[in-house]
């Protein structure tokens, strides 16, 4: 009751506010929020009538939001029962690219949640019928959201140790953690109307979903703090109650999936850590910390939480490579490319990531110009294949990798350069064929900026396409340029008969040679 008189003062702050300017359909949707609180609140307290009324409003409320109608909030009538039965359709759908899905699917929880704990039998029926279409709703958004820009999986979700959904400059995680976690109450609802009645098959079902998704969701929090015996012991957990049918990218691909995001979690720590030559700083353990406090093992027949040996050197942080490379070739098999196109890519660059993590731990240049090439031409055969209208962003982002990556090929034949190796070093005129290529790589990802009809780049970049680096990242980025920047002048001051022929980019360089320590000293400060 205490909780109800918040929410009654909260609903009139937003109502005074909305009155005092021009309804917004946020501001409805907000005001929809607290009345299917509200109606939650009575239902708790077995206010039925009241609460099928309240319940009723904020689905006439959500419903306006998606079609862009401002709802009366003077009449607030409760819906009819029966014609919210009759729709079996998500109505936030593809066409309205969901608009108001999280409160939509909220609504329809909370109603088919009511509806499965009146003690008539048709309404344990009806109960069903409105969360499978909660259901069908998550299942659609879920397609759509991971064919966008900024769509990504419940594993890719990052969270701090308040439990916060850590930020991300690139994934919309706060929505895909907002949608699963409704998911996971309108599975747990249609085990408990299923169960009701006494649909043992369809209960086991939703309930099997739900702590599997959980428990693999459970396994990347436990990584991300460094106890990765127990998040190997969620991911075992995870695999052994996933259902074995149908084996598809929700079942088999999912777990496989998981498991190679551990692996790849393990190998960059380890990564990271050598390269801040902090010898104070041990590799990566099991459990840094030992098990947290509120741990309990799962009761399945799966072993308990064991400390992980570590990972010291290159042959070990290659078994590790290994075992990620194995899960993400199972995935693949599940993702595939003619059906799932973006999940597919993403796992081929999970590929390519945990390449260039073993690659920056190899000590033999040799090796690391090969582990390079290789991924390079595939890369690049999967880039030049895909449907440049129908997956422009993601075009754009894998030539930037393909940039990247050719750049640090570059980087590395200078070295071999420098210092000979068994393999003979490339001639002056491979290097300008590697380098010319490494530009064309860039160059084509800069054209995937314009417009069609257009030849020069837009003034203005969307957020969701700007490559955003760390402070860090940026820093030593800026410092590699610099070095470039005095190589050149150097080999001008070599060679004084190009001074007439280069005046325009001797004179760039040497502004560039001046300009480039202050931007280094902006990002220090």
């Amino acid at each position: 009751f205490q909780a109800r008189e918040q929410a009654e003062k909260l609903l009139e702050a937003i109502e005074k506010k909305v009155s005092a300017s021009e309804q917004t359909l946020e501001a409805q949707d907000q005001i929809c929020r607290v009345t299917l609180f509200w109606g939650n609140n009575h239902s708790e307290t077995e206010e039925d009538a009241a609460a099928l009324k309240l319940f009723g409003s904020a689905y006439h409320m959500v419903v306006a939001c998606i079609k862009g109608d401002i709802y009366d909030l003077e009449k607030r009538t409760g819906a009819d029962p029966a014609k919210i039965l009759k729709v079996e359709k998500p109505l936030s759908n593809v066409e309205n690219k969901f608009a108001f899905v999280t409160t939509y699917t909220d609504v329809l929880n909370s109603i088919g949640a009511y509806l499965a704990q009146r003690e008539e039998q048709l309404q344990v029926d009806d109960a069903r019928k409105v969360l499978h279409v909660a259901e069908r709703c998550y299942s659609h958004w879920d397609a759509w959201f991971l064919q966008q820009d900024d769509g990504c999986r419940i594993v890719d979700v990052e969270y701090n140790v308040d439990g916060k959904v850590k930020e991300h400059s690139k994934l919309n995680v706060h929505w895909r953690h907002q949608m699963d976690s409704i998911f996971t109450s309108t599975l747990f609802f249609l085990a408990q109307a299923n169960s009701l009645k006494a649909d043992v098959r369809l209960a086991s079902k939703y309930c099997h979903l739900t702590m599997a998704t959980n428990a693999l969701q459970l396994s990347s929090f436990y990584s991300q703090e460094g106890y990765y015996g127990c998040a190997l012991h969620c991911l075992e957990a995870g695999k052994h109650v996933m259902p074995k049918k149908p084996a598809d990218e929700e079942t088999f691909g999912f777990v496989a999936w998981s498991f190679a995001k551990f692996y790849k979690g393990r190998l960059r720590s380890f990564v990271e850590k050598l390269e801040s030559h902090d010898s104070s700083v041990p590799m990566v353990s099991s459990d840094q910390l030992g098990r947290a406090e509120w741990w309990i093992d799962f009761p399945l027949p799966i072993n308990s939480p064991t400390s992980l040996p570590l990972i010291k050197n290159f042959n070990e942080s290659k078994k590790e490579f290994l075992a990620a490379l194995t899960h993400l070739k199972e995935a693949k098999k599940y993702y595939l490319i003619d059906i799932s196109c973006t999940n597919h890519i993403k796992i081929l660059q999970d590929q390519c990531e945990i390449l260039q993590m073993l690659a920056s731990v190899e000590s033999d240049c040799d090796q690391q110009i090969l582990m390079q090439m290789m991924w390079l031409k595939y890369l690049e055969k999967i880039t030049y294949e895909l449907n440049p209208q129908a997956y422009t962003t993601l075009i754009c982002h894998l030539l930037f990798d393909l940039g990247d990556i050719s750049s640090y090929i570059l980087d590395l034949r200078i070295e071999q350069r420098k210092n000979p190796t068994k393999t003979r070093a490339y001639s002056d005129k491979k290097m300008n064929k590697l380098s010319n290529r490494t530009k064309k790589f860039y160059w084509d990802f800069l054209d995937t900026f314009k417009e069609r009809d257009q030849s020069h780049l837009p003034k203005k970049i969307e957020k969701d396409l700007q490559f955003l680096k760390s402070p860090k990242e940026e820093y030593d980025s800026i410092g590699n340029a610099l070095e470039r920047y005095k190589e050149c002048l150097a080999f001008v001051t070599n060679n004084p008969t190009l001074n007439g022929v280069l005046e325009q980019e001797i004179a760039l360089a040497r502004e560039m040679v001046t300009l480039l320590p202050g931007k280094q000293k902006e990002l220090m400060r």
